[in-house]
């Protein structure tokens, strides 16, 4: 199965994903996990990294469907790697999926517009891409002061994956970044394949093992352990 983890800069998904791949090896559930945007990629990884550097123009001078392109082809070109893993029974876990395109660059339209958009992504990534579907996508919902404090600890440390970008135009945008977290409590709401995980319980922020464990509980909820340790212990030894 393919699962996503979601949420807007700084709230934590890398190490989420770390820690369910770390789980999920642990359970006897064989996983692989993928970071998007692949910023190593030569073709959509290095233009992405142009337009989050600024170098392309700053974010209301670049079209939001023309960016949207760059995210979903980034996530096509994956894809056979995305196949290969799921038809080997591993349990995909991707750091950013469909569900960060939709909003970052939703948050950029007028909201008039944002319904059809959000039907004209769909449709791209998984019809005309045809980009795995997630079994289930989950948001990391946590407070703006909490993300901002994290993104600017990230920035000051050397621990950054290689490639990655640092201050990028979306993590400067206040007003951006705003709307990306209004828009995905509205999408965990109204669709049903996107979980909202609280972050920020009691006003106090929960420290990443909490957060792993809500994750975990919310995937027992699903069933979709119990589906995956199925499909694992099925395979020939």
């Amino acid at each position: 199965m393919l699962i996503a983890i979601e949420g807007g800069d700084g709230c934590g998904k890398s190490t989420q994903v770390r820690l369910l791949g770390e789980r999920l090896e642990a359970e006897g559930l064989p996983s692989k996990t993928v970071s998007f945007p692949r910023y190593d990629d030569p073709v959509f990884g290095d233009l992405i990294r142009r337009f989050l550097n600024g170098d392309l123009g700053e974010i209301d001078l670049v079209d939001a469907r023309l960016v949207a392109l760059l995210f979903a082809g980034d996530r096509a070109a994956a894809a056979p790697e995305l196949r290969r893993a799921l038809c080997e029974d591993r349990v995909v876990v991707c750091d950013r999926y469909f569900y960060s395109n939709l909003t970052y660059q939703a948050a950029k339209l007028p909201a008039a517009e944002v319904a059809e958009f959000a039907r004209w992504l769909r449709k791209l990534e998984f019809g005309h891409y045809a980009v795995p579907v997630p079994d289930c996508s989950l948001y990391l919902d946590v407070h703006k002061a909490e993300r901002r404090q994290r993104v600017l600890a990230r920035a000051s440390s050397q621990g950054e994956p290689e490639g990655a970008v640092l201050d990028d135009i979306h993590e400067r945008d206040g007003g951006l970044q705003g709307r990306v977290e209004d828009l995905f409590r509205s999408y965990s709401q109204a669709h049903d394949d996107l979980i909202r995980i609280d972050c920020q319980q009691s006003r106090e922020p929960l420290d990443p093992q909490a957060v792993h464990e809500l994750i975990w509980q919310a995937l027992n909820a699903r069933g979709l352990l119990n589906a995956s340790a199925a499909s694992a212990s099925a395979l020939p030894n």
